[in-house]
């Protein structure tokens, strides 16, 4: 009796394992009732822009009652997005905007959707995490060159350097100029032209600096300031006196054609000196130099011969 009892015993193991082992492999052909997950990989919920919250998407097979759920690393509940809400089969979309139940922000780190099914008696950590990034970048300015500007001479290159993958802007007396960049390198750089925002900067000096913004959305404070220079065409002199009918010759700053004007006289004039014949007329004159819209201005003082 005893040796029968035994063998019943392990023949209802026996079948008990072959059950259970069936069961397992029809849950392995069945498939997940979730299926096209679709997360955004990083964000920050400080950067007031579009980046400052992450959405969750995937299809459902059938419909279902769901919880979602964000945890952290650890696995730990960080904010509870639905609470057995009904949804039907098909595409479905959650929103977290990277706050815990309290509200308060969560710590940069990474985190996971849990979603679990009632009806599918499933629970479902979405193998897609979520990293929550605050930290803007740092950036610096490694150069700018060449430090003047002129019709000529009209884009300098702007080297920076940043403490993560980011895009590179450039910024004209604590103005944004140039970017963002489309591109994330480390070490990279812009090219700032003479023509800022449709329109051309003033004649002086300038300050640039560089930020950046980061994947996340991120945007870094602007670095330590250079100077650089902007000129356009310009005379050397500013006062000129000459006899009446006598030659003026005046030099101005940037190379090239330029066109002069004189009372009621213009002309062209190449090799970076202005140089005509004065009025017979003694008198003073506004004797102007044009180039590239940009102009100068030099007083003709005409004495007696």
């Amino acid at each position: 009796m005893a040796r029968l009892l035994s063998t019943l015993l392990v023949l209802f193991l026996l079948g008990g394992t072959a059950a259970a082992f069936a069961v397992t492999e029809g849950l392995k052909l069945e498939p997940s009732p979730i299926t096209g997950t679709s997360v955004v990989k990083i964000f920050s919920p400080r950067c007031e822009c579009d980046q400052d919250s992450a959405a969750v998407d995937f299809k459902l097979r059938k419909a279902d009652r769901l919880t979602i759920t964000m945890i952290d690393a650890n696995g730990r509940e960080v904010r509870r997005l639905v609470e057995r809400a009904r949804y039907p089969r098909g595409w479905q979309t959650f929103v977290w905007n990277g706050r815990n139940d309290e509200g308060s922000i969560a710590p940069d780190g990474e985190y996971s959707p849990r979603v679990h099914l009632a009806r599918a008696h499933q629970t479902i950590i979405l193998p897609n995490p979520i990293r929550v990034d605050t930290t803007p970048p740092t950036t610096t300015l490694v150069s700018i060159q060449p430090r003047q500007l002129t019709p000529a001479h009209h884009k300098a290159k702007v080297r920076y350097r940043v403490s993560e993958q980011a895009r590179g802007i450039v910024y004209v007396d604590g103005l944004r100029a140039v970017g963002p960049s489309h591109f994330y390198p480390l070490d990279g750089k812009l090219d700032l032209y003479l023509r800022v925002r449709g329109r051309d900067l003033a004649r002086g000096p300038h300050t640039v600096s560089v930020g950046a913004v980061d994947l996340a959305g991120n945007v870094g404070r602007a670095s330590a300031p250079r100077r650089i220079v902007v000129r356009y065409v310009e005379f050397a002199r500013k006062a000129v006196r000459v006899r009446a009918g006598g030659v003026i010759a005046v030099r101005y700053s940037e190379a090239g054609t330029v066109r002069w004007r004189l009372g009621g006289r213009t002309g062209i004039s190449k090799h970076g000196t202005v140089r005509i014949r004065a009025p017979r007329v003694p008198g003073r004159y506004g004797l102007f130099v044009l180039q590239g819209g940009h102009a100068d201005r030099a007083i003709v003082s005409v004495v007696s011969a």
